[in-house]
């Protein structure tokens, strides 16, 4: 069961990624109590009570709420926290996790993740994901805008979810290097 912000971003999810089920929680607007139905009655409808993992790049509300839905020894992986990053007074502003208390009952774990803790790993990783992908067993998607000049206002997409994949700002063309001619 994933989470994305959107119908379309949902689709590409099942349709193309394979999971059983996406919420779109957009469709809640910023209300905890519909959020949490929603995850409730998803997690039902595909035979499940809760999350094993739940990966987060989001915090704030998502991340409270899907505490709640958290199964017995689960693990949340806490990758980055958007929902804040724009808050212009983090005391008052950032949605901190008021069900932080299920970790105990449950047993579960919430850790950060940084790639960088991983960088030995990198070169077996790197083989092994061009390995998946050349196997359809990885999959992902890139969203290509044009020009740096543009590149302040595509940044901003990624706060409001305007980006359809892997925000990336194409800045030129590949040129081939001229050989260099030493005198």
């Amino acid at each position: 069961m994933g989470i994305a912000g959107g119908p379309e971003k949902c689709r590409w999810l099942v349709e193309e990624l394979g999971l059983d089920a996406a919420i779109d929680y957009k469709s809640c607007k910023g209300d905890s109590r519909k959020f949490q139905k929603l995850l409730r009655s998803t997690a039902k409808s595909i035979g499940s009570k809760g999350y094993d993992i739940f990966f987060d790049n989001v915090g704030g509300m998502i991340l409270n709420e899907t505490l709640r839905r958290l199964n017995r020894r689960g693990r949340v992986v806490v990758c980055g926290a958007i929902s804040g990053y724009n808050a212009k007074d983090p005391r008052k502003d950032i949605v901190a996790p008021r069900n932080y208390q299920a970790l105990i009952s449950l047993r579960a774990k919430m850790e950060g993740f940084i790639v960088f803790d991983f960088r030995d790993e990198y070169a077996a990783a790197r083989r092994d994901m061009v390995q998946w992908i050349k196997e359809g067993r990885l999959q992902f998607k890139e969203d290509v805008r044009e020009g740096l000049g543009t590149a302040p206002e595509n940044l901003l997409s990624l706060f409001s979810g305007g980006n359809k994949g892997k925000l990336i700002i194409k800045v030129g063309s590949r040129t081939q290097r001229r050989p260099s001619s030493r005198l």
